[in-house]
């Protein structure tokens, strides 16, 4: 990971929906995975839309990754803000640098051919 300072330090909000891991496991069993990965990919308008909606009608029916429906109760999930000071951002240097790249095959290609002719043509 690199990083790189932020400077002046910015504040982020957070809103997340943080779920109630033991009722989730419990009431999902196998497929808790996918809940937990719904719910951690969610943007804040989304988590304040199901946070609304939970609070209307108890009940947030959501098709998971692998296109089954899943319901999700108002004891499952919590609505969580917080703000976070950031004095760094943190990434993943994506750099690809071959080591042997089709260049030096040409050129290799090239002075063989450069070489042949010169040792076959001056005998």
């Amino acid at each position: 990971m690199a990083s790189e300072r932020v400077e002046p330090p910015r504040v982020e909000r957070i809103t997340e929906l943080a779920p109630n891991k033991k009722l989730v496991g419990s009431s999902f069993r196998q497929q808790a995975a996918i809940v937990f990965a719904f719910l951690s990919g969610l943007s804040a308008d989304e988590c304040e839309a199901i946070q609304a909606q939970l609070q209307a009608t108890g009940k947030y029916a959501f098709k998971g990754s692998d296109n089954k429906e899943y319901v999700l109760t108002k004891d499952m999930v919590t609505l969580t803000k917080t703000e976070r000071t950031v004095f760094e951002d943190r990434y993943a240097p994506t750099v690809i640098e071959p080591s042997f790249g089709i260049g030096r095959i040409v050129y290799s290609v090239m002075e063989h051919s450069y070489w042949v002719c010169v040792v076959f043509c001056l005998r």
